[in-house]
């Protein structure tokens, strides 16, 4: 991921993440430096990881890391008003190890974040899906502000969307409980569980990753250009 975003010109850092026991991971961080108010931050958020060694994770979440990497290629050649932050972190499936770390080490950052999206377990579903609520490990809630304006890129693109609700809020955790504005996409329905040996890159639906794509870059176009 680190070599794919520096091939578009992003200032790109890989922060070591400590796991204990002698084990670690790494948050991988590509900048696009804003135009007009740099200080002020949108983060877009996959991560790395997969649950289990013999999993491929296509869906969840190289799709992701893919869709970054092409919004990544387009920003690089647009002026964005603010400071853009594609990350990939590390631990998402240890609890959102790399997440918590990064707003740990970044408060600053945290302070001066107006949004983070993160792109979780998509790229073979029919709908775009935010998710409005999940409950675990506790309750994070997307922002509404970030869902109107999902749903109103959706709209424009004439793009199908379902609001769903989740169990799992991935790495919005630490930012939700740091009180930034957050959202949490998917793809919906499954065709394939996450989780399963089966979510392989032949599973990929090319529709279902345009469309995420289309939406999120849509979605951050406005963000950049709304004052804080």
């Amino acid at each position: 991921m680190a070599t794919e975003l520096e091939k578009y010109g992003l200032n790109v850092t890989k922060e070591k993440v400590d796991l204990g026991e002698g084990k670690y991971t790494y948050n991988v961080i590509g900048k696009i430096e804003g135009t007009t108010n740099p200080d002020r931050y949108i983060i877009l958020a996959s991560h790395i990881d997969s649950p289990y060694p013999t999993v491929v994770g296509a869906t969840d979440d190289a799709a992701a890391m893919g869709i970054q990497v092409e919004i990544a290629r387009i920003l690089a050649n647009t002026n964005t008003n603010k400071t853009i932050l594609i990350i990939g972190f590390g631990g998402e499936e240890l609890w959102f190890k790399g997440s918590e770390d990064f707003v740990k080490k970044h408060p600053e950052i945290i302070r001066n974040c107006d949004a983070m999206i993160d792109l979780n377990c998509v790229g073979a579903g029919e709908y775009v899906a935010p998710i409005s609520s999940t409950s675990l490990p506790e309750p994070v809630k997307a922002d509404p502000k970030l869902l109107k304006l999902i749903e109103e890129s959706a709209n424009e693109l004439k793009t199908p969307l379902m609001i769903e609700t989740e169990t799992y809020s991935s790495d919005t955790y630490h930012f939700y409980k740091n009180n930034v504005p957050v959202i949490l996409i998917e793809s919906r329905p499954f065709k394939v569980a996450p989780w399963s040996a089966e979510n392989t890159p032949d599973k990929l639906e090319y529709d279902d990753i345009h469309n995420i794509g289309q939406v999120v870059i849509m979605t951050i176009l406005k963000l950049s250009n709304q004052e804080p």
